[in-house]
């Protein structure tokens, strides 16, 4: 399956060298899979997601179509590279009823469910492989909500400015 670049998803071209290498590896990063002809990859629902953290630890999430309720499904497969080893794997994930594909708000769903596995770890000082990977990544789960949210706000204009047609409020007038 073709992919499309990091430069195409999020505007950037990949770091390549110096500084930007070493400022991508204090930063999770995602990034879509999809055609390379689709002209948006959130929606795709042959493509995925993917996040990337510091120690090269990966989750990606795909599309299982939408159940019996109309509610979208998703799979998603957590990786340790370095290990190897699939630290979690599930088809669990759902969206809510009538939602078209979004990859964005699964990603965002699995990474608030990583942040719970965190807290119940800190807790206890104890927990399965799922919760003791999320304990130790825990602030690159935060960066990558907050970065989820930002981009989710950005993408629906929802980011402190004045609407698209220029109005300020939701009646267009």
């Amino acid at each position: 399956m073709a992919t499309t670049s990091e430069s195409d998803i999020t505007g950037a071209a990949p770091p390549t060298s110096g500084s930007d290498v070493t400022a991508a590896a204090r930063h999770p990063s995602f990034q879509f899979k999809s055609g390379s002809c689709i002209a948006n990859p959130n929606a795709d629902p042959w493509g995925g997601i993917a996040a990337t953290f510091r120690d090269r630890s990966q989750v990606t999430i795909v599309s299982r179509g939408a159940d019996d309720e109309g509610r979208q499904r998703y799979a998603y497969s957590l990786t340790q590279e370095p290990i190897p080893r699939t630290v979690a794997a599930g088809h669990d994930l759902r969206s809510g009823v009538g939602e078209p594909v979004n990859y964005r708000k699964a990603l965002s769903a699995w990474v608030s469910f990583a942040s719970a596995d965190a807290e119940t770890y800190r807790a206890d000082m104890s927990g399965d492989a799922m919760q003791e990977w999320a304990y130790q990544h825990d602030d690159e789960l935060s960066e990558l909500a907050m970065d989820l949210e930002d981009q989710a706000g950005s993408a629906s204009g929802i980011d402190g400015s004045a609407a698209v047609n220029g109005h300020d409020d939701t009646d267009g007038m």
